[in-house]
């Protein structure tokens, strides 16, 4: 494998990653606000786990979309790697 396929499977995997902790995210951040509809004496973090999640969710999307688009801005000629 050359620096840019490796380069491009890092972007994916890290895309991934952010896509899942941000499904996480909004999971917990769900069930807070259907629970808060029936407890309203507790103090919620419904809105913390949405402000995580939603931008997570959006750069995770755009991580695994555009990862090709970012490996060739970041690798834009076709040259081996032991000529850099």
């Amino acid at each position: 494998m050359k620096a840019r396929d490796v380069f491009g499977l890092v972007v994916r995997i890290f895309g991934l990653c952010v896509l899942l902790c941000a499904l996480w995210y909004l999971a917990f951040g769900i069930a807070f606000a259907v629970r808060a509809l029936h407890d309203t004496e507790h103090e919620s973090y419904t809105g913390a786990y949405f402000t995580s999640g939603i931008p997570g969710f959006i750069v995770g999307l755009g991580l695994l979309r555009f990862g090709r688009q970012i490996v060739r801005f970041s690798y834009p000629c076709e040259k081996e790697d032991s000529d850099a």
